[in-house]
């Protein structure tokens, strides 16, 4: 192949995509900084909010039918991936109050920014989707990636299979 041989760009990108959320699920961090939108119909009965994704650098807003919750009520617990209220501070209560929690996660802007174990987990299953395209995805999921799974072992969330 040559470097000028762009004939597998798309497969590779798609690939790429693939893995990259594939890690990212198994994970549950953000690699890339995104924006997520977490909706609720109410604010949860104890004094945090379990977010669905980690890595968490910001909490944009938490909104819900009829107000805000201001950023000076909780803290963010990264290592948790959860908003946690101040002592003095409760969550508005209500049922079907429609919450929406806007916030980001991610290593950065780059993938240079990802830590070296983690995007080598991507690649490692980019190469391996590249080399075998018509491998079933039931298979590939019963054969087992240890490799993988050791590159990946101290991001795991904690509910891993």
């Amino acid at each position: 192949l040559s470097v000028d041989d762009d004939s597998h760009d798309s497969i590779l990108e798609f690939y790429i995509d693939g893995a990259t959320l594939q890690v990212e699920l198994d994970t549950s961090l953000g690699l890339i900084e995104q924006t997520w939108l977490f909706y609720r119909d109410s604010f949860p009965d104890v004094n945090y909010l379990q977010l669905p994704m980690g890595n968490i650098t910001e909490v944009v807003s938490i909104t819900y039918t009829g107000g805000s919750v201001s950023s000076a009520d909780y803290s963010i617990d990264v290592g948790r991936n959860q908003l946690k209220l101040n002592s003095d501070v409760s969550w508005p209560t209500g049922t079907d109050i429609n919450v929406a929690i806007e916030f980001k996660v991610g290593f950065g802007t780059t993938a240079a920014s990802v830590p070296q174990q983690l995007r080598q987990a991507v690649a490692m299953q980019v190469g391996k989707w590249f080399n075998n395209p018509t491998l079933d995805m039931s298979e590939a999921m019963s054969n087992g990636d240890a490799a993988y799974e050791r590159l990946i072992a101290r991001y795991l969330r904690s509910d891993y299979p």
